[in-house]
This record gives structure tokens, sequence and C-alpha cells, in this order.
């Protein structure tokens, strides 16, 4: 009898136990974010050269778990980015874009990637592109100035014109530069402006571009006009060539038939306006010789320059110079280099 009792209790036990656990339960689903960009495509229309463009893109979570915009990658250096970085779930962020058109010109389209932590779309592919046309043209395109080296000003003039049927409001410089003063003037209100560039006093420098901004105010827009300026300013007294190379197929055929000069002519020369006096000629160097003469009184000289024989030692190229004296107080010396590639026995 009580062995009977024991066991009717265990039943009721290991029953009741088996009532309160119940089957197991199924496997928690799987929470993931969903990055959704509704309109991933924009087109801007068309805009000036020089104007920079913005737009923000729409990225929606639709998913049940954070969304993360781990990077955003655009396809050219023009483009920079602002992004959100988490969007929670049933939540928005943005992706803005900016693209700067001072290079393009014509249709453009750009692209950029987002890469997020949403296992069914881990890259978004963003496009935005439109028309990119110039506000104004330059007559010429490159102005240039050409003077004397540490002689007087030199000035040029060009025009900015409008390229399209929207007037030119103003136009103004941006930021001085230190090559050059610029003067601008209207010449047909709101379809030409005369500009005229002058260089410093003293300028030292023989050979540059020189970069100035505009702006010019078109259509409610200001936008950037660039203009390269070309600088040339030749020396008082130069030489053309500047150096002297001597190739070594010419010396072995000079090698072997000796009594046919071997010469390089090197003209001396005086800049537009500007008489000179070849005082003295130096040649260094021991393998060649190097003769004077004038061709046009005060104005040119010429220097041949004769391969005389081997240097001593074996050193390649052989290494020399020319010095020119000159009367000229602002190039009293000229030194040309001369090499000479002597076969090698």
């Amino acid at each position: 009898m009580r062995m009977a009792f024991t066991t009717a209790v265990l039943a009721a036990a290991l029953f009741g136990a088996e009532d309160e656990i119940g089957p197991p339960l199924p496997p928690a689903p799987l929470r993931n974010p969903r990055a959704v960009c509704p309109e991933p495509n924009f087109n801007w229309g068309t805009v000036f050269t020089g104007q920079a463009v913005t737009h923000t893109y729409i990225i929606r979570n639709t998913g049940d778990a954070e969304l993360a915009i781990k990077d955003v990658q655009e396809s050219c250096k023009c483009t920079t980015v602002d992004f959100t970085r988490s969007i929670p779930p049933g939540g928005e962020g943005g992706v803005t874009l900016k693209v700067e058109t001072k290079d393009f010109q014509g249709p453009t389209l750009k692209q950029a990637t987002v890469f997020t932590n949403d296992p069914a779309a881990p890259k978004v592919m963003l496009q935005f592109g439109g028309i990119v046309r110039d506000a104004v043209r330059l007559a010429p395109r490159f102005p240039a100035l050409q003077g004397i080296l540490g002689g007087l000003p030199v000035s040029t003039e060009f025009s900015i014109v409008k390229a399209t049927e929207v007037p030119i409001d103003a136009l103004t410089l941006s930021a001085p530069v230190p090559r050059v003063t610029v003067a601008i003037e209207e010449a047909v209100k709101g379809a030409e402006y005369k500009v005229r560039l002058t260089t410093v006093p003293g300028l030292a420098t023989p050979n540059a571009i020189e970069e100035i901004v505009f702006n010019a105010a078109a259509g409610g827009v200001t936008v950037p006009v660039t203009v390269k300026a070309h600088i040339t300013l030749k020396p008082r007294v130069f030489t053309a060539p500047q150096w002297i190379i001597v190739r070594h197929r010419e010396i072995e055929e000079w090698e072997k038939n000796p009594a046919q000069p071997l010469v390089r002519t090197l003209k001396v020369l005086g800049a537009e306006g500007v008489t000179f006096k070849v005082e003295k000629l130096v040649a260094r160097g021991g393998f060649f010789t190097a003769e004077l003469s004038e061709t046009a009184p005060g104005r040119e000289y010429a220097v041949n320059v004769a391969i005389a024989g081997r240097p001593a030692g074996a050193v390649q190229p052989a290494r020399g110079a020319i010095e020119i004296h000159t009367d000229d107080p602002a190039a009293p010396k000229i030194e040309v280099s001369v090499m000479a590639f002597f076969p090698v026995k």
C-alpha cells in the first residue's frame, strides 16, 4: 500500500512538471536593418561651370534593427560627402554629396557608393549629374605678357564675354595676385568686360603662369572664372641655345675624320631695345675651343664651339663651360654648360 502511494506521488510530480515546462519554444526571429533609398538618382539640370551642386539623398531604415552607414565612397575627388552614420528602425537619415564643376563641361555624371550593415543591401549606389556650361568665355583664352626680366612693367588686355543669354551682372576680382595688377572695366553693359593685366615692377620670375580668379554674377548666382595668364620675361642678354650637348655618334664620326670640324654655334642676343657688348670669352674644359664674332652690332654675337680632342680621364660625359662677359650691368656674366659624350675605348 505504501509503495503504491509513493508511485502515484512520483507520477503526479512528473506529469505536473511536464505541464509547467511545456514544449520547447521556437527560436526568436532574426532582426536586421533594411536600407532603402527612394530616389537614388538626381539630375541637377543645367548649371554654370564653377558652380557647386549639393544634394541630399534620403536613406530609410525599414528594418527592425539599427542601420549603420559605414562609409560613402565618391567616384572622383571633385565630390565631398557628409552622411548620417546611424539610423534607428523606422527612422531616416541622409547622404549629402557636393560636386565642384570648375573642371567640367557638357553632360556630367558622378556616382557614390554607400556601404551599410544591411545584409540584403550592403551597397547602395547613388548617381547625380546634369549639364555644365560656361557662363562666360575669354578672348583670348590665355592672356600673355612678354617683357624683359627686371625691366619695365608690361601689360596686356583680354575680354570676359557672356557665353549664354544670361547677362553678366557684375565682375569682381576674387583676391589679389602677386605678379600682376588687375584693372576691370565694363565695355558692353551685361555682355563684356575688359580686363587689363600689368606685371608688378621689378618682377624677377622669368617664366610663370599666374592663375587669376574672378567672380562673375549671372542669373542670380555667382560663379568663379579662372584665367591663366602666361608671363614670359626674357633676360636682357641671353643665349640660344641655353646649353650645348654633343652626342657620342657625332664625336665617333669626327674621330674618323678629324679634318672635318665638329662645331656648334651659340648665339648671344639682346632683348628688344637692349644693346650690349661682349667684352671677354672664357672656355673651360679642355676638350673644345670657342671663337667669338659679332653678327649684328650691339645686338647679336655668335660663338662657334668646336670639339678639339678627348679630355684627360674617362669621366662621361665630359663637362665644361663658356663664360660670356658683357658690359650690361644686369647680365655681367653668362655661363653656358658644354657636355660631350666621347665614345668609350
